[in-house]
């Protein structure tokens, strides 16, 4: 991080120099540029052409002494000097483990913690040898670009310094047949052990640097001609190894000059000449690098992502050692954009990680100020990437910016990032949502303006309604306001706060409530978290419950309220948050919900008040409801056409209730089977409650069963346990569906279909660990009934375009779970699946969600895909005779097997090749079947190379002599060659 830091400052320097130096940068691995001192590279276009340059252009190299630096000496030292781990040369990286012993390269790497002593070592070489000093440095540069027999002695002619000739023949001449082929070098992958290799490198290069600066060889005529020429050749080259190599000694030892500048600053007391002098040796050297950096880094190869992602690293640490003069004068931020948009994602995430950082320090920010706005709408565009983590780090740029440059974030902005709480990665939800709370936060000075002004977000549209847990999902961790119960209340019951912003608090409270008490929300997009302590139960009591009553009072009239408001206390722990300083309240609440039971008809109230007496255990109240209920009976005995309405009336409530209240108490003494069953035919509009009722009555039949003893079950073998049990669950299936088919079409009947399906999945609930009882699980195999569910959901469920989708939604996944439970024969899955094309926006998550389970029982997924496409071939034959693929009813199967064929679960080799062999021995029965290899052979095209060559041969194997010439058949053939 330190080097890179380094690099940006020298880049800096470079671009705002405008001396009067000539020469053209060679685009060939031939560069025509010298050492600093007589540099002539050609600076080129500023990076970042687009921004207004008028004032920031200087005709004249930059002085950094004259720009205050952002960070001290001793601060960049810590940032620098690292502590490095000893390299582990395995696997990938043995085979570049340095050998030679007597080599810089194996004295580095193998020594990371005597860098300095090796450095101190060189430079005592250097004094009584140049030439042999400077022939180890270079040796070092070339044995980091992968070059393991090259001598650089043996071709560097010292006296010539033919850098640039050397580097160009290790192109050719001098390229090792291993490295050509293999391409292997230490900085190829930006992997941990490059990176860590790369902090040796950094940390040896500081060293060496200012070790060279004390022993007075830094400037001298020698060192700096033969080490930063050859560096500067390196990364003109057309090799991966020396172009990524010099680069990153180049961004290395920019880092180093910049420290070294910075110390000398830091330590002068007076301007004198020797330091005026060497302060400005340092600075040509950093022009000079930054210019290689600046022509050369940037270079579009998404193979030489490690140089990009250092560079982008330590812009920071250059811009927060002279802002000034890297963001307005050397306009680095230029480059820095140019790589967030970057096709590699690691430089996309750490050039946003760069620009997170750069907005958080604030000693730049006055700076920054002046190029923020075209920084954050770079940044904006990285809200949809096709990585997640890269639009996280995007939200997160713009968290940052709510501190400093609040200003700066547009509503646009803000809506972007707020559509993207809903996304479904969790990671990236709550990316955005942090950075709302942020920014909401900073705009409300307390807690229930901000509480209020999450209201008004997630209500602010209305496909936001019914993602409300999402919403919380993405914003709870960092809105302490949400779990703040006092303040809930306050806000509640506060009478100059509109009723509608109280009602959809209310939502949010009953969200955060589950949340905190049972450790998910009523939809999530994570694992449920663990069991919450007793603490939170007890918490939420204590500024809830005091204030209950007046709470009710208060949305009496408001339905959805007060749903939200009695459910909450169904999430608590009632042997935990009843004490006895709230036994008064509690049973005062309870009493107002009896009487609440009582008055109300709304199914969603009456469950919620259903549950909380659960939970609670409020059995003295439930008994009296059950004497209310018990008179039920006797009032069907009375129920005639002429009879009252009163009597009709009371009829409806207490069939209602009952099945509500049957969920979750025994009702079976006070409801006799004989007196609720079927007693709904005689006027189902009026009883349609009693299918419910008698869905409830078996299932606690079969748990009273579950609990005797098997020795009193009277079981003999594959007798059923209870007789009339097993009676009464086939009476009551089959009773569905006659119901089904003899009523006339209504919304009634939905319930019928409704309950019908959750009677099995119910029962599945209750058997799970006793599958001894499956028996009482009623198998729906004859035709007719078969027949009569699969019309009612095709006509009614799929195709009913006037019922809300969600609702239909919802039907058709209860029927899908027990089509799952092996209640039907598993060919009639076809009746649901041959809509998989037509119905796809509707249903297709649904269907896909079925693939999947069937994929997990080979060969059921190729066999019901099969079984759908040959049905629906077969219905054609049937009404035509024969199948022309020019026809409508063709057309549909063509788009439904191509859409078969395109399923991920489908992709296998193994899978096409089953649905290959079915299709094959279908289409070879009769001439008639021959146009099925049409469709067939859509799922042929997914094969690879050996699954072609394996479905060829069954096909040459399966085909019938006369059939070689068809058409058809010849078509499918070339489409398995």
């Amino acid at each position: 991080m330190s080097h890179l830091m380094r690099i940006l400052r020298a880049d800096e320097r470079e671009r705002a120099s405008q001396e009067t130096r000539a020469t053209s940068t060679p685009q060939s691995g031939s560069p025509n540029v010298s050492s600093p001192s007589i540099s002539t590279i050609s600076r080129g276009e500023e990076p970042m052409g687009d921004e207004n340059n008028n004032d920031n252009t200087t005709s004249g190299t930059i002085d950094y002494g004259t720009s205050s630096p952002s960070e001290s000496p001793s601060e960049a030292s810590i940032i620098r000097d690292r502590t490095v781990k000893p390299l582990k040369w395995e696997n990938f990286w043995s085979a570049l483990k340095p050998k030679n012993e007597q080599s810089l390269y194996f004295k580095i790497m193998t020594q990371p913690d005597q860098l300095e002593s090796i450095a101190i070592e060189l430079m005592d070489a250097y004094k009584s040898n140049k030439k042999t000093a400077i022939i180890s440095i270079l040796q070092l540069f070339v044995d980091l670009s992968g070059y393991k027999k090259l001598s650089i002695g043996a071709v560097y002619d010292f006296e010539r310094e033919n850098a640039s000739q050397v580097v160009q023949q290790m192109q050719y001449d001098l390229l090792e047949e291993e490295l050509k082929n293999t391409g292997k070098f230490l900085f190829m992958k930006p992997t941990s052990f490059a990176k860590g290799a790369e902090q040796i490198l950094a940390q040896f290069l500081d060293h060496l640097l200012s070790q060279a600066l004390k022993s007075q060889v830094l400037f001298d005529e020698v060192f700096a001609p033969h080490v930063f020429q050859f560096v500067k050749c390196m990364c003109f080259s057309r090799m991966s190894g020396p172009y990524v190599t010099g680069l990153l000694l180049v961004i290395n030892m920019i880092t180093s000059f910049l420290k070294l500048h910075q110390q000398i600053i830091a330590s002068r007391d007076d301007i004198d000449s020797k330091s005026s002098a060497i302060q400005k040796d340092i600075e040509n050297h950093i022009d000079f690098l930054y210019l290689i950096f600046d022509k050369q880094c940037f270079i579009a190869d998404k193979r030489w992502a490690l140089v990009k992602i250092r560079a982008s690293q330590e812009l920071f640490h250059w811009t927060r050692f002279y802002p000034d003069i890297f963001i307005l004068k050397r306009r680095c931020l230029g480059p820095l954009m140019k790589m967030i948009l970057n096709q590699n994602e690691l430089v996309r995430l750490a050039a946003l990680t760069t620009v997170e950082k750069l907005i958080r320090c604030e000693e730049i920010s006055t700076v920054l100020k002046q190029r923020i706005e075209i920084c954050l709408k770079l940044v904006s565009g990285r809200f949809v990437d096709v990585s997640p983590q890269v639009a996280v780090k995007a939200a997160n740029v713009f968290t940052a910016a709510t501190e400093s440059f609040l200003d700066k974030i547009s509503e646009e902005y803000k809506k972007k990032l707020v559509q993207e709480i809903f996304h479904k990665d969790i990671t990236l939800g709550k990316a955005a949502g942090r950075f709302l709370v942020t920014y909401l936060r900073r705009q409300n000075s307390n807690g229930e303006q901000l509480l209020l002004s999450l209201v008004v977000t997630a209500f602010s549209k209305r496909e936001f309604l019914e993602q409300l847990p999402v919403f919380l999902e993405s914003v709870f961790e960092f809105a302490d306001e949400l779990k703040d119960w006092p303040l809930f209340v306050q806000v509640l019951l506060n009478e100059d706060i509109r009723q509608g912003a109280k009602t959809a608090l209310i939502k949010i409270l009953n969200e955060c409530a589950r949340y905190v008490l049972t450790g998910k929300f009523s939809y999530s997009r994570q694992v449920k978290q663990g069991p919450r302590n007793d603490n939170e139960h007890i918490n939420l009591a204590n500024a809830i419950i005091p204030h209950f009553t007046q709470l009710l009072i208060a949305f009496q009239s408001e339905k959805v309220s007060l749903q939200k408001l009695i459910e909450l206390l169904s999430f608590m722990d009632s042997s935990v948050c009843r004490d006895d300083n709230l036994d008064d309240e509690f049973n005062n609440i309870f009493s107002i919900l009896k009487k609440m039971f009582m008055a109300t008809i709304d199914r969603t109230l009456l469950q919620n008040i259903t549950n909380v007496f659960a939970v609670f255990g409020c059995n003295d109240r439930v008994e009296s409801l059950k004497i209310w209920i018990k008179s039920l009976s006797e009032d069907l005995m009375q129920m005639s056409p002429d009879c009252d309405k009163s009597l009709l009336k009371q009829i409806r409530e207490k069939t209602l209730k009952a099945s509500i209240l049957f969920s979750r108490f025994d009702l079976i003494t006070v409801l006799r089977w004989q007196d609720i069953f079927q007693v709904w035919e005689t006027n189902f509009k009026l009883l349609k409650y009693l299918v419910v009722c008698c869905k409830w009555h078996l299932i606690w039949r079969l748990r009273q069963v579950m609990r005797l003893p098997k020795s009193s079950n009277g079981s003999n073998g594959s007798e059923p346990t209870d007789l009339h049990l097993y009676i009464d669950c086939k009476a009551f299936a089959y009773g569905c569906l006659e119901m089904l088919e003899r009523e006339k079409p209504s919304p009634d009947l939905f319930l019928v279909l409704e309950t019908f399906c959750d009677l099995y999945t119910d029962f599945d609930a209750e058997l799970k660990r006793k599958r001894e009882y499956s028996h009482f699980v009623i198998g729906i195999t004859e035709p007719t009934g078969l027949q009569i569910l699969f019309n009612f959901v095709t006509q009614h469920v799929i195709e009913n375009r006037e019922m809300p989708l969600k609702q239909r939604q919802n039907l058709l996944r209860k029927v899908i779970n027990v089509l799952n439970l092996n209640i039907v024969p598993f060919e009639y899955l076809s009746k649901i699946l041959r809509f998989y094309h037509t119905h796809y926006a509707d249903f297709g998550y649904l269907m896909d969600h079925l693939f999947g389970q069937l994929k997990a029982t080979p060969p059921a997924l190729s066999l019901i895909i099969m079984h759908t496409l040959a049905e629906i071939y077969q219905e054609i034959l049937k009404t035509r005779q024969t199948v022309d693929l020019q026809t409508e009813q063709a057309g549909f199967l063509k788009h439904l097997a191509k859409k078969f064929a395109s399923i991920k679960e489908m992709k296998s080799n193994n899978d096409s090749l089953k649905f290959i062999t079915q299709a094959l021995n279908f289409s070879f029965r009769t001439q008639q079947h021959y146009p099925f290899l049409y469709f067939a052979r859509y799922f042929a095209k997914h094969l690879s190379e050996d699954g072609k060559n394996e479905a060829y041969e069954l096909f040459t194997k399966s085909v019938p002599k006369e059939t070689t010439q068809n058409e058809i058949v010849l078509l499918f053939g070339r489409t398995l060659k």
